[in-house]
């Protein structure tokens, strides 16, 4: 399920980002998707994965949306 998986892989990468070390500034990934079979889609695949990206950060950095959902 694409739903889980990409949002599972971000929170790992997260996760990991969170264990700064040698004194290095924390960082955190934020990331939007679309797929072609998108239902309703707005616009083209990259403005629809853009949008769920601005969606993402609206509700808080560090995480995934999919454009749909």
């Amino acid at each position: 399920d694409l739903n889980y998986t990409i949002p599972g892989k971000i929170d790992a990468v997260n996760a990991a980002l969170a264990k700064s070390e040698a004194g290095l500034p924390m960082v955190t990934v934020s990331a939007g998707a679309a797929f072609s079979d998108r239902a309703e889609p707005v616009g083209s695949i990259f403005e629809d994965a853009d949008a769920a990206l601005y969606q993402r950060k609206e509700h808080g950095k560090a995480g995934c949306a999919i454009f749909g959902t």
